[in-house]
């Protein structure tokens, strides 16, 4: 079972923004302007953000602005074999999945030859 939290905040103790929940959980803020939505980079974490918006140009500048992997624009977060999907900050680093996924299993090597 999943857990969903409405309107965090930073001040909130339990709040996601300063502890990494391990089981399926969404934290929910709504807001009305995009500068708004820019406090979840305060948070520790970024493996993806979904944003829900009928405005195409709110979504755009909050996939821009919001320091996670991946943005999914009214739809959850999910993966996809031929997408590279990865966190930031302490969500982890690299990309598994899709061509960035294959090349962390590359080992390229330099031959420098004078």
């Amino acid at each position: 079972a999943g857990v969903n939290w409405l309107n965090v905040t930073d001040a909130m103790p339990t709040s996601s923004m300063g502890a990494l929940a391990i089981d399926p959980a969404q934290p929910t803020t709504i807001f009305a302007g995009t500068g708004e939505g820019n406090f979840a980079n305060h948070s520790r974490y970024g493996l993806a953000a979904s944003v829900w918006t009928a405005s195409p140009e709110a979504a755009r500048e909050l996939a821009r602005s919001l320091e996670v992997g991946g943005v999914f624009v009214n739809a959850t977060v999910r993966s996809d074999p031929r997408l590279p999907f990865g966190g930031v900050k302490l969500s982890g680093h690299g990309r598994e999945l899709g061509c960035h996924g294959i090349r962390e299993f590359v080992n390229a090597k330099t031959v420098w030859r004078a």
